[in-house]
């Protein structure tokens, strides 16, 4: 198994992890069906980007991109809530932009893209 192929299994398992981050309490008042939905999704494109894909490269890159915009764009309302600073959600919002980060950045390299579209 080449360095390649380790990081495509590595994405294909972990990339839901940053568009699901969000705080405990905001997790826990969530139906199952909500939560769900989006792990099935990442599910069929996991198993996109493992049996190399384009279409899975490409859509995980732009969820990846969202993911950090829609971050950014929801921070400053959401973080300051009634005069109150919510550290939890500042703190999974971070994260979670890191992380889409790192995967945009391993997405992005040119072993990875050759081996998904070879």
């Amino acid at each position: 198994m080449t360095k390649a192929d380790k990081l495509i299994w590595a994405i294909a398992i972990l990339q839901f992890i940053p568009t699901l981050m969000f705080p405990p309490a905001v997790l826990t008042s969530a139906r199952i069906t909500v939560l769900a939905l989006p792990i099935l999704l990442f599910a069929f494109l996991g198993w996109g980007l493992v049996r190399r894909r384009p279409w899975a490269l490409t859509l995980s890159v732009f969820v990846q991109g969202f993911n950090v915009i829609v971050r950014v764009l929801m921070l400053l309302p959401r973080v300051v809530v009634a005069g109150k600073l919510d550290v939890a959600w500042l703190v999974a919002s971070i994260l979670a932009v890191i992380l889409s980060l790192v995967f945009l950045f391993l997405l992005e390299k040119p072993d990875v893209q050759i081996a998904i579209t070879a």
